[in-house]
């Protein structure tokens, strides 16, 4: 969520599922967010990444809106807006059982062999708020 610069982080669920488990989350999710927050996906590049986002649209998040986003360059220039906020004190977590699992693996990120889904995530929703379409609260 956006609010006059200041980006809340009011929750994450992160869990290493199977490729069916996972549209399972995402559709639970959505229903529990409601029709009106907006859903972004992670669109992989070729035409693989779009017909993914073409099915979540179709079967899996019928009725919902939902957009893909193809990220483009190296993922730490992709992060930097949402760092730079971080710096500057404009990122705020809801507490939650989630906060160790993200402030475990944030502050290593860049680093080898360390996890980066969740920057990948927080990138994805900086564009999405930014650059994107997104009003102000959307599930990424």
């Amino acid at each position: 969520t956006e609010v006059a610069g200041q980006y809340w982080v009011i929750d994450m669920v992160r869990d290493r599922l199977s490729p069916k488990g996972v549209e399972d989350l995402i559709a639970q999710t959505a229903a529990l967010d409601g029709r009106s927050v907006e859903i972004w996906l992670e669109q992989e590049p070729g035409s693989s990444g779009a017909i993914v986002v073409a099915d979540y649209q179709r079967r899996v998040l019928r009725g919902y809106t939902v957009y893909g986003n193809r990220p483009t360059g190296p993922k730490l220039a992709r992060a930097k807006g949402i760092s730079s906020a971080t710096e500057a004190r404009n990122v705020f977590l809801i507490e939650g059982y989630w906060n160790k699992a993200f402030l475990d693996e944030v502050p290593l990120f860049g680093n080898p062999g360390v996890h980066d889904d969740i920057v990948d995530t927080l990138s994805g929703t900086h564009f999405a708020l930014t650059n994107g379409r997104a009003p102000g609260i959307l599930r990424v």
